[in-house]
Formats: structure tokens, sequence, C-alpha cells
């Protein structure tokens, strides 16, 4: 059994909304749903628990009013997104638990499931795609060519031993110049390495406008969750 963290304390700014763009309703759902609906689907999941902004939680909660309480749990999120995963795992209690972006709608249940037995496995997953553009590193004047073969791009579900990250907060973040996601902080503290588990470009975080397009069109289609 694994428990999930649902980060959405996000703004709709740059998609162009005067709102939170997980509020955003698409074929009369607010776009959260969907991955949660994705989680809640499964077996595995023992509770989803949605970090959500202050402000939000009213219009989450009426959002919710159809699902159990004992199957999710809304809370305040942090001023960072690191706090505010770390407020969701104190409230976690299962052995393995999956942190995922509210904003990728489009999870599969493949995908859950494999980042789910990869971290029982070895304590760190996440799911990812390989670079397929051509990518450079400039640093001032200095131009240099990376190898794509060697590169992929991060997305969640990221799935955590629960210990090791919440050993890696009570680190502290003396270290972690650079990092970005929770992948990196448990390799920070761990020295674990990963398996990734290689997704689909269709997992996008929505972030801008032409990208809640492009949502809608693959929900209308039914396009998720599969």
């Amino acid at each position: 059994m694994f428990e999930v963290i649902l980060v959405m304390a996000g703004s709709g700014r740059r998609a162009g909304l005067p709102y939170n763009k997980n509020l955003h309703i698409i074929k009369d759902k607010p776009l959260f749903r969907y991955a949660l609906e994705t989680f809640l689907s499964l077996p595995q999941c023992r509770r989803v628990i949605i970090v959500a902004a202050e402000r939000d939680i009213p219009k989450v909660s009426v959002a919710l009013d159809d699902i159990p309480d004992d199957k999710i749990k809304i809370i305040a999120g942090g001023a960072t997104r690191r706090e505010s995963v770390y407020r969701g795992l104190l409230l976690t209690e299962s052995e393995i638990v999956l942190i995922h972006d509210a904003a990728r709608p489009l999870v599969r249940e493949e995908h859950i499931i494999a980042v789910y037995e990869a971290a029982r496995e070895s304590g760190l997953s996440a799911l990812a795609v390989k670079a397929t553009d051509t990518v450079y590193r400039v640093r001032g004047n200095e131009v240099e060519l990376l190898d794509r073969d060697e590169l992929w791009l991060m997305q969640t579900p990221q799935g955590v031993r629960r210990s090791d990250l919440l050993s890696a907060y009570a680190a502290g973040a003396a270290d972690w110049t650079g990092i970005t996601d929770d992948v990196g902080i448990v390799m920070k503290k761990t020295g674990l390495r990963p398996i990734f588990i290689e997704g689909t470009p269709g997992n996008i975080k929505v972030t801008y406008a032409e990208d809640l397009r492009f949502v809608a069109y693959m929900i209308e289609r039914g396009q998720y969750g599969i």
C-alpha cells in the first residue's frame, strides 16, 4: 500500500487564469480531480493527502464532498513546494509515499503502479522521459553540447521511502543548492540511485494556456488514467 501527496498549491498566472489552474473546470470537474481519481481507483492507494493553498481549501473541499473522508485529507501548503511536501509527509503512515503534481492530470495507472513497485524495490523511483531535443549548457561565454542519450526529464509521480525523505528533511537544506525535486533531496542524503520509469510526453504539467487546451482535448476523448 502507498499514500499520495498531491501538491496543488500553485497559481494560474502563466496559464492566463485569475485563479489556481488546478481548479479550472474541464468536463464538469476541476483539473485536480483527474489525477486524484486515477490514484484512488487503484487498490494499492491507501489515502491521498491534498496540499492546497489555504485560500483554495474551501473550494477544494466543496469539490470533494462525494469522496469518503478516510480516502483523502486536505491541508494547507507552505511558502514553497518543498515545505508543502514536508507538511503532507508528516501526515503519512505508509512505508512508500508517492508525490505527484495535481497539474499532471493525464497520469496513467500503469505508470503509478510501476513507480510504486520500483520504490518498494529500491526506495527511490520516478517517472521520467528521455530527452529527444538537442540540449546545450550555457554558462556565461561557455557553451557545452550535452549528450541527450544521458538526459532524463523528470515527471511525477516520484516514489520515496517515507523514512528516507523524513531523514533528508531533518538534515536541513544547507546542501540542497540546485535540487528542485524530492528524488534529488533523497539522493543527496542517502546516495540511493533512483529507478527511472519511462513515461510519456503526454503526462504534461499544465503551465500555459496551450497546455490546458491539450489536456482538455485528451480528457474529452477519455485519454487519461489508462
